[in-house]
């Protein structure tokens, strides 16, 4: 193997060398920022992909605390999701978790935030003070400008013992994918209080295409 090796020149970095016909090695021409090696199966050369799972975000960073109003927050660890980097069938799974604090009977809504504008959205959650878990889904349908781009979208949430809250979201909000726009996890408290609101400790977004 190394005697059939040194015949070869890897032109650029990032090529790979793999047992080809006949026993004899070939290249693998470097594959462009962002694709993985592929297997074709046994007998089949390896190629590069573009298509899969790839993690956009993991941060395990709180947040600052959202405490004391009743006012639409989106928590400050967040995704930008950049100008037409987005394409028809595009999957974008965000998971989050952190803590809610509640000083009073008061409730929490939750909901996946894309650039500003609430998708799916929970339906109020009463619950003492406690941890909560979100699984959201952004599933892109159509790409472009506002009124042309659509999103189906989903959430559900749950905090300490409460059952979880399921939305979805089939036709989204007109977005534009054709701009930045931060993706994120936004809380609303049904009033403004001392001591009620809570912080985002985890949130993670993994993008499939």
């Amino acid at each position: 193997m190394p005697h059939q090796a040194s015949r070869w020149t890897l032109t650029t970095l990032g090529d790979l060398l793999y047992m080809g016909a006949n026993g004899l090695l070939s290249r693998l021409g470097a594959g462009v920022a962002g694709s993985r090696l592929q297997s074709g199966g046994p007998g089949v050369a390896p190629l590069w992909s573009t298509a899969g799972s790839a993690l956009l975000l993991a941060s395990v960073a709180p947040s600052a605390t959202i405490d004391n109003t009743a006012v639409r927050t989106v928590f400050n660890s967040t995704y930008t999701v950049g100008a037409s980097t987005l394409a028809v069938g595009d999957v974008l799974q965000v998971q989050a978790s952190g803590t809610w604090l509640r000083a009073g009977a008061q409730t929490a809504v939750f909901d996946l935030s894309f650039g500003g504008t609430a998708l799916a959205t929970t339906a109020a959650i009463t619950s003492a003070s406690g941890d909560w878990f979100i699984s959201a889904n952004l599933t892109v349908r159509t790409i472009g400008v506002g009124g042309v781009a659509s999103f189906a979208s989903d959430i559900s949430a749950k905090i300490a013992a409460v059952a979880g809250s399921v939305d979805n979201d089939v036709d989204g909000t007109n977005p534009n994918t054709t701009i930045d726009n931060v993706l994120g996890i936004a809380l609303t408290c049904s009033a403004g209080a001392a001591g009620t609101g809570g912080t985002l400790q985890r949130i993670s977004v993994v993008k499939l295409s």
